[in-house]
């Protein structure tokens, strides 16, 4: 009980976290709905697709462009994290949601992106190739 009370607290204080702690927050909450088969309210959708309009604004080609013949796996994270973005972006322009599971997938591949960065390139060593990536998620 007290778990899900915590969690009710992230969620109702989300924009007063850093954005990797929001992204954190973010999966576990759209993993608890897709889990539980839950349909959101309508005001959900709104809400999380300015998440997705931020994560758009990365710059994602350019990252998947320094990392090309680089890292394979950095390379294809970004690609696959773009055509997540663009896939959300579509849908939104035509109606008022989104695919619950493809915006599940995206912050998935997002975090793991993330945190194969920050273990393979920030434990105390720094890389330029990724300086705006970490910017922008450091600073959204």
């Amino acid at each position: 009980m007290t778990l899900v009370l915590s969690f009710d607290m992230e969620i109702q204080n989300l924009k007063m976290f850093g954005n990797l702690k929001q992204l954190d927050i973010l999966n576990r909450e759209v993993a608890y709905i897709t889990r539980n088969s839950i349909k959101p309210a309508d005001e959900w959708y709104d809400d999380r697709f300015e998440y997705i309009v931020k994560y758009s604004q990365l710059n994602w080609s350019e990252l998947a462009e320094r990392f090309n013949y680089k890292d394979k796996y950095m390379y294809d994270t970004c690609l696959q994290i773009i055509q997540l973005l663009t896939r959300l972006l579509e849908e939104r322009a035509t109606k008022r949601y989104f695919y619950i599971p493809t915006y599940h997938t995206m912050l998935y591949v997002v975090k793991n992106c993330w945190d194969y960065y920050n273990d393979k390139y920030v434990s105390g060593e720094s890389d330029t190739d990724v300086v705006d990536l970490v910017e922008g998620m450091m600073f959204l």
